[in-house]
């Protein structure tokens, strides 16, 4: 559905909606987004919903949509998520909600577990979390380690990509395409805690320095799994044994503790 774009603005928000039985209005409430977007709540209570419940009933639904404004457009549209979508988008909100890293539970400071990317690493020494990226709706969750005084990197990443394996890597291909001196040397099949992904070997050019990297991929729907090592070219091979190592500590373990976290419809 669509409201008047008051003021021309360009952003968009997430909202949570509930519509209750007819004759009172639907409530919508600003989940994340561009706060501007919350002034729109009285439009969209008064515009017409695509579903409706009976006056008789004592239902409630509860949806989820964003709302999306464009300057140059006139009018701003609202679109609802499709159930699953929700669904897992909320499981998702909750995990990065309640994500506590293992290590600070066991004390343990070479593991690594992150429910809401739902990967587990083993860290060897010195190793680190120097960076967590929160990620949303729109951007993948990040996590990025290294050591004191090394510019090597190892990075875990959650992304959520409604496609195929083989259009995610199109796209991630896209993207490292437009990098100075992107070269890609090869694809493997990556066999992972049970799950099969894809292993790229790539390296570009930035600011002069060379870059290596090793990416592998796993999907399972529409929940896209990255671990990744980068470094200056001199360099890499200094850390070709520690990045193996990590990766073959790579585990799921909410993928095998719970599989209907990725499939609710079962």
């Amino acid at each position: 559905m669509s409201v008047a774009n008051e003021g021309a603005l360009s952003a968009s928000a997430d909202f949570a909606v509930r519509i209750t039985p007819a004759g009172k209005p639907p409530e919508f409430h600003l989940l994340s987004g561009d706060k501007s977007l919350a002034k729109f709540v009285d439009s969209l209570q008064t515009a017409k919903l695509p579903v409706f419940v009976p006056e008789s009933s004592d239902v409630q639904v509860l949806l989820r949509g964003i709302l999306t404004c464009h300057t140059e457009e006139t009018r701003c549209r609202f679109s609802f998520l499709p159930p699953e979508e929700a669904v897992n988008l909320a499981r998702n909100e909750m995990a990065m909600a309640s994500s506590t890293p293992l290590s600070t539970i066991t004390h343990d400071p070479h593991v690594y577990e992150d429910a809401a990317i739902g990967i587990r690493i083993s860290l060897p020494d010195e190793w680190k979390l120097v960076k967590l990226e929160q990620g949303s709706f729109s951007k993948p969750r990040n996590a990025m380690f290294g050591k004191p005084g090394s510019p090597a990197m190892f990075m875990l990443t959650k992304d959520r990509f409604e496609g195929s394996l083989d259009l995610y890597l199109k796209t991630l291909g896209a993207f490292f395409a437009g990098k100075t001196d992107f070269n890609r040397s090869g694809e493997e099949t990556m066999k992972r805690n049970g799950l099969t992904g894809k292993r790229w070997h790539v390296s570009w050019s930035e600011n002069g320095i060379i870059y290596s990297s090793v990416m592998e991929v796993f999907g399972v729907g529409d929940d896209y799994f990255r671990v990744t090592t980068v470094a200056p070219k001199e360099v890499y091979e200094r850390y070709a044994e520690t990045f193996e190592n990590m990766f073959h500590s790579v585990e799921f373990p909410m993928l095998h503790a719970d599989p209907h976290l990725f499939d609710p419809a079962k």
